[in-house]
């Protein structure tokens, strides 16, 4: 029943609908640590404002897919999502002390390399207007950064 309530809740993000964006990232995050059994940390600096909705979707449905990635291939044992807020952009980290991978140099390498994940993170990225930058390495974790400017 709680596999079936996760699967819900990630196809129609109602925390995100209902609480707004830093909640609902927050749910994921627990999620993380719940089911995968990786410690996770959830941070927020700044004072939060509310994203359109096109925007917070977005940044949501990247949370979501890191976070899953994490999960499932990571091999990581802690990870941390860092969201901040500045007078002039949004941002979100998040990072694991997994196994890393070798991350291809350009996106338009990233369907070659089998990592269609990670393409359609960075195409919601474009969409929204917001920079998708991905540093990882093998045996060094993955650092995924999301700037949003206002």
């Amino acid at each position: 029943m709680d596999e079936v309530r996760r699967v819900i809740r990630a196809l129609r993000p109602i925390y995100l609908e209902d609480l707004g964006l830093l909640p609902a990232i927050e749910m994921l995050a627990r999620d993380l640590e719940k089911m995968a059994r990786v410690q996770t940390k959830f941070v927020t600096e700044g004072q939060a404002r509310r994203l359109t909705s096109a925007q917070e979707i977005a940044i949501y449905r990247i949370a979501q897919e890191a976070l899953n990635n994490i999960a499932r291939s990571a091999e990581a044992r802690h990870a941390s999502v860092r969201v901040m807020f500045s007078e002039t952009e949004f941002i979100m980290q998040i990072e694991d002390d997994g196994k890393g991978f070798v991350a291809p140099e350009r996106v338009s390498d990233l369907v070659a390399s089998g990592h269609y994940g990670l393409m359609g993170m960075q195409e919601r990225a474009e969409l929204i207007g917001a920079h998708l930058s991905i540093r990882s390495a093998p045996g060094a974790g993955t650092t995924l950064v999301v700037r949003l400017p206002f």
